[in-house]
């Protein structure tokens, strides 16, 4: 239809040769295709990380130090390592007690959104819709060491709108292949629909428990690493992770989760110190969708 439109506009020109022909098509192919790779060069790919002091298990945790950073420096370190991500924007509440985050990201130019406490997912949503985000990589602060080529795997697997929102699975260890990615409208529909309080505390849980509604992929990894939990809940994990970073991040922050696995199995007793700690998931979200979960 391009290359009909294209040859009737040169005024029905019966002297147009094949060569003629081949050319219009060649440069109409090319602009068109040069068009599509900048639509999705220019795709907004937004991680957002999810930041609060009011956490009941470790509280204040997001700001505690790592050596000599807080704790939240790292989660957006490594979120802006990913080869994919656009942005990164640090989603914290109005509370007052919230306002060190915010004056942090304010004073390291960290772009920051504030919003409801209990409505995480309209937290999320309004971040995605100020900044424009065509994609929203979830991340949360407690996850300093998330891994920065498990973010662009996932991202990898939304297969050019393929499937509408992946997640990794229980497989990863928890806290460094922890990653949910959706799109702005799949998104948007969850934050329309989404009625349970344990929907809206958690952001994704509307998106993975309708798979009749959204095309969903679960990334797992190669080998079962789910009792490893380094998520910071505690001070064991707090210590554990900052020994990892301390040995492995002399050379930047680009250490993988395979360097992660490697360094534990090197030193048994920072593994043993993780011993007994339990990971939140899908299964602690669903059972909360009542209300009867707590925001930790």
């Amino acid at each position: 239809k391009i290359m009909k439109r294209i040859i009737l506009s040169k005024g029905n020109n019966k002297r147009i040769t094949q060569f003629s022909h081949q050319s219009i098509v060649k440069q109409t192919c090319g602009i068109y295709i040069y068009r599509i790779k900048r639509q999705v060069l220019e795709m907004n790919i937004v991680a957002i990380i999810q930041a609060r002091m009011g956490s009941t298990r470790l509280p204040g945790k997001t700001m505690m130090k790592i050596l000599g950073k807080p704790m939240l420096w790292y989660s957006v370190a490594r979120a802006k390592a990913a080869k994919s991500i656009s942005r990164v924007v640090v989603a914290t509440t109005t509370e007052e007690r919230d306002r060190p985050i915010f004056d942090y990201c304010t004073k390291n130019g960290i772009d920051c959104y504030r919003g409801s406490e209990q409505d995480v997912l309209d937290r999320y949503y309004q971040a995605a819709k100020i900044f424009k985000a065509d994609t929203i990589v979830r991340v949360t602060s407690d996850c300093p060491l998330v891994d920065p080529n498990v973010i662009d795997l996932a991202l990898k697997g939304l297969n050019g709108g393929k499937y509408d929102y992946v997640k990794t699975g229980k497989s990863w260890p928890n806290g460094i292949g922890t990653v949910e990615i959706a799109g702005f409208g799949v998104l948007e529909r969850a934050w329309r629909d989404a009625k349970l309080p344990g929907e809206r505390e958690h952001v994704m849980p509307y998106i993975y428990t309708h798979p009749e509604l959204f095309k969903i992929k679960t990334i797992d990894y190669k080998k079962d690493c789910s009792g490893i939990v380094l998520s910071v809940d505690t001070k064991p994990q707090l210590e554990a992770v900052a020994k990892i970073i301390g040995a492995l991040g002399k050379g930047g922050l680009s250490f993988t989760t395979a360097d992660i696995l490697a360094y534990l199995k090197k030193n048994p007793a920072v593994l043993k110190s993780l011993e007994g700690i339990g990971r939140r998931g899908p299964e602690q979200y669903i059972r909360d969708m009542k209300g009867k979960g707590k925001l930790r």
